[in-house]
């Protein structure tokens, strides 16, 4: 079987247009010539070439997916769509968690990693199906073979419902970032499984916790986050953690927070003193920022050293980028 993506394209409104033709020219071709056609994945293409491809090929399927307009909600189309076409049939439940969400970038799997690396030293368990390592589409028929679902971005939440009516597999959300919400997320899991998930003590966290807050309270920055909604809410945890009241705005359409587009932003906050927490792009227009995540492909050097983004050890690495903008 094969996966086939198409990356977003803006293409000529005219059906018969260049871009639409060579490119409807080449699906036809390869096409033609694989005999799994009904495993072909398609995430964003013109309604024309859609309808010129189904009516040679009424066996291959799409996914509306959008990524024009919102790349994020092009994520939740396509996993939605890869666990109703490719889950296999009845529940296993032969692993004991499965990770569903996150971009498909080399930062998001490092973090399922970390996740992953996480569960097993505290709670011994081990992890089955990752949306994020899954190579082909044989991998999401293991999608339904897990006692429960951890949800790592809110693009996943209609997947993991799916997969809880279909298949009875309940799901709960990955720790954002801090103490307090790692140690959350640990009980919770711990609890459908009957496990010790009780706190550890943690006085080193507490002391470095402290220092963060008096460097806050003595320098009074206004500090505004500008992300999508899981690396919002993620903030939102620690600076809870901190007892500081943060803007939160999310670069796309959503229930929780206001939306604005990059230059929007940009155009809004650039003129105030603000400490800004948000997208590589987006920093590079304020004095004072602190890049917590990338906006489209990432160029730089990928070495094997990491970080994890998310509960203790991530917001070790916050506090020290914050705290530099002060010293």
């Amino acid at each position: 079987m094969l996966s086939f993506f198409l990356q977003p394209f803006h293409c000529p409104p005219d059906p018969l247009g260049d871009c639409s033709a060579q490119l409807a020219d080449t699906l036809v071709h390869v096409l033609r010539g694989h005999k799994h056609r009904s495993k072909f994945r398609f995430q964003k293409f013109p309604d024309q070439l859609i309808l010129a491809v189904r009516i040679q090929f009424p066996d291959v399927f799409t996914v509306p997916a959008g990524l024009n307009t919102d790349f994020y909600a092009g994520q939740t189309a396509f996993l939605l769509a890869m666990s109703r076409h490719f889950c296999g049939d009845g529940n296993g439940a032969h692993r004991d968690y499965q990770l569903l969400g996150g971009a498909p970038s080399l930062q998001a799997r490092r973090s399922h990693d970390a996740l992953s690396a996480l569960l097993k030293d505290r709670l011994g368990l081990a992890c089955g199906f990752d949306s994020l390592n899954a190579t082909s589409v044989e991998d999401w028929a293991h999608a339904n073979d897990a006692e429960i679902s951890i949800v790592t971005a809110q693009s996943a939440v209609p997947t993991a419902r799916h997969l809880q009516e279909k298949y009875g597999i309940p799901y709960c959300f990955a720790c954002g970032l801090g103490r307090c919400a790692e140690e959350k997320f640990l009980e919770q899991v711990a609890a459908h499984f009957g496990l010790d998930g009780s706190a550890r003590q943690d006085g080193t966290y507490a002391f470095v916790l402290m220092q963060m807050k008096n460097i806050l309270a003595v320098n009074r920055p206004a500090i505004v986050c500008y992300a999508d909604v899981d690396r919002l809410l993620a903030l939102s945890a620690v600076f809870e953690e901190l007892e500081t009241e943060v803007e939160m705005i999310c670069s796309h359409e959503n229930e929780r927070y206001m939306h604005l587009l990059p230059d929007d932003f940009i155009t809004r906050y650039a003129p105030r003193d603000v400490v800004v927490i948000s997208y590589d792009r987006v920093c590079r227009a304020f004095p004072r920022a602190v890049e917590v995540d990338q906006m489209g492909l990432d160029f730089r050097l990928q070495t094997p050293l990491y970080r994890p983004d998310f509960g203790v050890q991530g917001a070790y690495l916050l506090f020290e980028q914050l705290s530099e903008l002060f010293f």
